[in-house]
């Protein structure tokens, strides 16, 4: 973290969480007039523990679910759900970047555990979280403030 600079430091809360701010902001008014909805924030496992060198993202998406959840308590009187969509590891460019920083840069650990995922086929499709958004964009669905990926949407009814 003693590297991080403040520009650093503004992207990235300005990327992960008040962007979801801002965009809730604007569509909460338009929701209520329609009776209700869904907001669907992508969250991460990393927001719920440390680990390094990811610090900033950790804090970032860490806030991301307090948003989440708060946002869940405020707006659950107006029919408006608000969830966290944890995509988990998936096959992306944010991956590649990842294994291409090497152990220099992530740690031995750290750009072992990366580099496996990729290895032993472990990297999801980005097809399952998009059926993970349709599934908690379900106007039929009551449940709200819950953080998860497909494993923890499972108990309550997501058949990916």
């Amino acid at each position: 973290m003693e590297e991080v600079s403040a520009a650093d430091w503004n992207t990235a809360l300005s990327v992960d969480l008040m962007g979801p701010f801002l965009f809730a902001r604007t569509a909460v008014p338009l929701m209520r007039r329609r009776g209700g909805g869904a907001i669907i924030n992508v969250t991460s496992g990393l927001g719920n523990y440390a680990r390094s060198p990811f610090g900033l993202y950790c804090i970032a998406k860490g806030g991301l679910n307090q948003l989440t959840r708060i946002l869940a308590l405020e707006l659950e009187g107006d029919g408006i759900r608000v969830n966290g969509l944890n995509p988990g590891v998936m096959d992306t460019e944010m991956q590649t970047e990842i294994r291409a920083a090497g152990p220099q840069t992530l740690g031995s650990g750290t750009w072992q555990t990366f580099k496996g995922y990729k290895e032993k086929g472990q990297l999801k499709p980005a097809e399952e979280s998009a059926r993970l958004a349709l599934f908690l964009a379900d106007p039929s669905l009551s449940f709200t403030g819950e953080i998860g990926d497909a494993d923890h949407y499972a108990s309550l009814g997501f058949a990916g």
